[in-house]
């Protein structure tokens, strides 16, 4: 982990019998009894989000909602509170480093990531969705196929490896061929190269209109399918009853 110590992204978001037990006892701490203390501190309905996909009418879905929902207590957390670390996960100590490791697996991998200003709060405009699409789209000019018929890379994908209040972390994964191993300075210069290419062209138009249209598509589908999903399966359920 390249992340500063003093921020929770320096550490693994797992652990073991030694680091939630042997440690913890050795200190005089009762892990569980600490879960227990920042459950009874932090779960708070102020700082949830529940997001319920029914084809009921919406005064039932209303009323099943209050009824799972309501009697979880509202603590007034403050959110920005709770991530208010000492130390930023990510400054100027962190850029341009290099971390090399050797999977158990035989794959060559190269990731490429960026910590910028959290995004949560433009989450309805999307703009790393925009740039994920002009990085790792299948267009024909496009720059993932262009590395892949460059003989760079077998695959190429991005996506956010973190997201909360005080950063985003953007990561840009490359599956790199025999070819863009030994070369891997020049897959670099060709990634940042595009990058800059990018921020020099600056945002189309055009291109968002699409991309918008194509989310609003997949949100519309990923709706029909589960409509269309509970209702098959209660056909299913009213023929095994008259069956039964």
């Amino acid at each position: 982990m390249v992340a500063n110590k003093g921020n929770p992204a320096s550490k693994f978001t797992i652990g073991n019998l030694k680091t939630l037990r042997d440690d913890p006892t050795a200190q005089g701490i009762n892990t569980y009894q600490e879960l227990k203390k920042f459950h009874s501190k932090y779960y708070s309905s102020n700082i949830m989000s529940a997001v319920v996909l029914s084809n009921e009418p919406l005064s039932t879905i209303e009323k099943l909602a209050r009824d799972k929902f309501s009697d979880i207590p509202n603590r007034k957390i403050n959110r920005k509170e709770i991530n208010n670390f000492n130390e930023k996960a990510y400054d100027s100590k962190n850029e341009g480093v290099l971390l090399s490791y050797k999977s158990s697996k035989e794959e060559k991998t190269l990731q490429i990531g960026f910590s910028i200003d959290s995004k949560l709060d433009d989450f309805k405009k999307k703009p790393l969705f925009y740039l994920s699409n002009l990085i790792d789209n299948e267009n024909p000019h496009g720059f993932s196929v262009f590395m892949k018929e460059s003989g760079y890379v077998s695959g190429l994908q991005t996506f956010l490896e973190s997201q909360n209040l005080n950063f985003s972390f953007f990561v840009i994964h490359l599956e790199l061929t025999e070819k863009g191993y030994n070369e891997m300075n020049d897959v670099i210069k060709h990634v940042f190269g595009y990058l800059r290419k990018i921020e020099k062209e600056g945002i189309s138009q055009s291109r968002f209109e699409e991309f918008k249209k194509i989310f609003a598509f997949s949100f519309l589908y990923k709706v029909f399918f589960s409509f269309n999903f509970h209702f098959i399966s209660w056909i299913l359920g009213e023929k095994k009853r008259s069956h039964g």
